[in-house]
């Protein structure tokens, strides 16, 4: 999962955007692929079928890019860290889209 906000938030930092949504149609397909590459590999999805990992995924991302903003991106590249307040966007983002589209419970 690290990995994966590391590639979101190198995004960030070369978008110009001032808004939410700062990947753009190639960083949130490239975050996609990482996403699915790494939920392939967790036990716990053992037996969740390709086309729900996908969609998992696409649904983690967006969510995720979506509640991005400028301050993390600028608190990132001057800490060379994320803010606290990443990690509750993390697990927002994929407790929302787990319990839609995994099953999983809370």
């Amino acid at each position: 999962m690290k990995k994966l906000l590391a590639i979101i938030v190198l995004g960030l930092l070369w978008s110009n955007n001032s808004y939410a949504g700062f990947l753009g149609k190639d960083g949130i397909q490239a975050n996609i692929y990482a996403c699915k590459a790494q939920q392939k590999q967790r036990p716990i999805n053992k037996n969740i079928e390709e086309a729900k990992i996908n969609k998992y995924c696409e649904c983690y991302v967006n969510k995720f890019d979506n509640s991005l903003t400028q301050a993390d991106a600028r608190y990132y590249q001057a800490n060379g860290r994320f803010p606290d307040s990443i990690r509750s966007k993390v697990y927002e983002a994929s407790k929302t889209c787990a319990l839609k589209i995994l099953n999983r419970k809370e």
